[in-house]
């Protein structure tokens, strides 16, 4: 700040308020006229109205924004025209309310004429003010359109003028067509890049809907890969329970086919055997049958010979009684003699009939032992025809077996046990 703050003298009675509803802007002055001695800033209207009726010898003085710049600076802000209109209309009524109420005390000043006109502010303030260090340009633009703003509405119009008319500064400085062209112009390029990149944004933005729809298609498809891994997995751990207990299965028919493989063994071994015995007791049987037929046809044949001497002796005797009887009819010493020769042969016959009861008695023995011989032989031949049944019982059992269907379907098990073996 310059040195000619205090020129004027020290003044006490100086009550200030900036009426600027733009932030950066009214910050940057009230930080300037804060340091100004003699000076005391206030917050609102109604405090400098409060402030000033509390010291009647205080004079007021508001800093305010030209109507024009004010009304484009909130147009630029985003604020719509009839919202700026109407914002400004109610500040500046209060404020020139306030002015003819106090016209001796109040003074206006624009915030253009606080920085640019020395003279006045040291008339009004008692020192001159130094502008800020980055002190905004006012559009020129702007101006245009504020003042085109204005002009439509007859009682913000009216109050713009009354306004400027009762400030320190006047009307201010006209607006530079050529500035507002240039800005007019450099705006409008702009507008054209910003519309050129609002129609890249838009392409953008499509070809980033169609990525996202892209996106939600892969990830549509990767949520169905995913069930379909799922699934897959699902049914892969259902095929290796499956697997495990075939496995299981598998080793448990290998041991049941080792187990029957081993019956197998054993039955054939045991055919083997039985068949070995069989086909000795067979070969014994035979023998025996042999020599029990032997024997048998050699006692039938004693048996016939003592029959044929039987009956011999017993012709001879007819003949001996008929000789007797025929005798005993001739003579009677003949038959004396005769019954001599009768008794001596009836002697001879009963020694012979004793001999035939003997033989007779033998050939009882020897029927009876050719009786015992065939139950012997019946006996022999119903053990090897009970032998031959077993040794047929045994064949069509192993026969059974190998045609059996639990044979046929372990089949593929003794197969893939053999391969299993083979390959360790």
């Amino acid at each position: 700040m310059s040195d000619k703050k205090n020129a004027g003298g020290s003044r006490s009675d100086i009550l200030v308020f900036t009426d600027i509803p733009h932030p950066a802007r009214a910050d940057a002055l009230s930080g300037i006229l804060k340091d100004v001695a003699g000076l005391t800033c206030v917050e609102s209207l109604e405090a400098l109205e409060h402030a000033a009726q509390a010291d009647p010898q205080a004079r007021m003085v508001v800093v305010f924004m030209q109507p024009d710049i004010d009304i484009g600076r909130a147009l630029e802000s985003g604020t719509v025209a009839k919202k700026a209109l109407e914002g400004w209309t109610k500040r500046t009524g209060a404020l020139l309310d306030l002015l003819r109420r106090n016209r001796r005390r109040l003074a206006l000043i624009d915030d253009i004429t606080l920085f640019a006109d020395p003279d006045r502010v040291q008339a009004l303030l008692g020192t001159p003010l130094d502008p800020p260090a980055e002190d905004e340009q006012s559009s020129a633009l702007l101006r245009l359109v504020g003042q085109a703003v204005l002009a439509r509405d007859a009682r913000a119009a009216a109050l713009a003028g009354e306004l400027v008319a009762s400030s320190q500064g006047g009307e201010g400085k006209p607006v530079n067509l050529q500035s507002a062209q240039d800005e007019f112009t450099t705006l409008r390029h702009a507008i054209e890049r910003e519309n050129k990149v609002l129609r890249e944004v838009e392409q953008y933005k499509a070809s980033l809907t169609a990525r996202q729809e892209e996106h939600d298609s892969i990830l549509a498809e990767l949520l169905t890969l995913q069930e379909t891994v799922s699934t897959n997995r699902d049914e892969l751990e259902r095929k290796s329970a499956q697997l495990v207990q075939l496995r299981q299965g598998l080793e448990s028919g290998e041991a049941q086919i080792r187990q029957l493989e081993q019956a197998l063994k054993t039955a054939e071994a045991r055919a083997g055997t039985l068949q070995q015995d069989l086909s000795a007791q067979q070969r014994r049987h035979t023998e025996e049958s042999r020599e029990q037929a032997t024997l048998a046809e050699q006692s039938l044949s004693a048996l016939n010979e003592r029959s044929l001497a039987l009956e011999k002796l017993e012709a001879e005797i007819g003949q001996l009684r008929e000789e007797q009887t025929r005798r005993e009819a001739e003579t009677s010493d003949e038959s004396r003699r005769q019954a001599a020769l009768i008794e001596e042969s009836l002697s001879t016959l009963n020694e012979r009939s004793l001999t035939l009861e003997k033989l007779e008695a033998e050939a009882e023995d020897l029927r009876r032992a050719v009786q015992d011989r065939g139950g012997e032989v019946a006996l022999l031949t119903q053990r090897l025809a009970e032998a031959d049944a077993t040794r047929r019982a045994q064949e069509a059992e192993i026969a059974a077996f190998y045609s059996s269907k639990s044979y046929r379907m372990t089949a593929p098990l003794r197969w893939l046990s053999a391969a299993l073996r083979r390959g360790q």
